[in-house]
């Protein structure tokens, strides 16, 4: 069986920190710049804008620079730049035979993130696998934020 999803929409991201290996909402008065520079919390450390969106099929996304990070600029999986995540995609009610499928990067699995002075940016994500089912996810995501 073969298929794809297509899911689109905008969304605002509030800045988050890296604080013991997990995305926190940054504290008042930590601005889009701020964010960002990953001032605050981050040991190079970058969390991006988690993304979840709602109806059929809905889809969970999460990312985080886990190392590396010293401020606006691109970093790739592909050059050497430490990304990681995940994403969830549910279809239908779970309890009522719709299921939900799981995808992991790979080790073939590029993901680029480019964060703007501004706190805004983008991720492509190329072949995310899952060890649910023979799919493969890739996207991208654009984002601006607002503190």
């Amino acid at each position: 069986m073969t298929g794809a999803y297509s899911v689109s929409g905008a969304f605002t991201a509030r800045p988050e920190i890296v604080l013991g290996g997990s995305a926190t909402p940054a504290p008042a008065g930590y601005s889009c710049a701020d964010y960002a520079a990953g001032r605050l919390g981050s040991n190079g450390e970058f969390a991006l804008p988690e993304v979840e969106t709602h109806g059929d099929p809905s889809v969970y996304v999460h990312l985080t620079v886990t190392a590396g990070y010293t401020g606006a600029g691109t970093y790739d999986s592909s050059t050497g730049h430490n990304v990681t995540g995940g994403a969830v995609v549910t279809e239908g009610n779970t309890s009522n035979g719709g299921f939900l499928d799981a995808f992991r990067a790979a080790s073939d699995t590029t993901i680029s993130v480019t964060v703007h002075p501004d706190g805004s940016g983008v991720v492509n994500a190329l072949n995310w696998y899952s060890s649910d089912s023979d799919s493969e996810l890739s996207g991208v995501i654009t984002w601006t934020c607002s503190p």
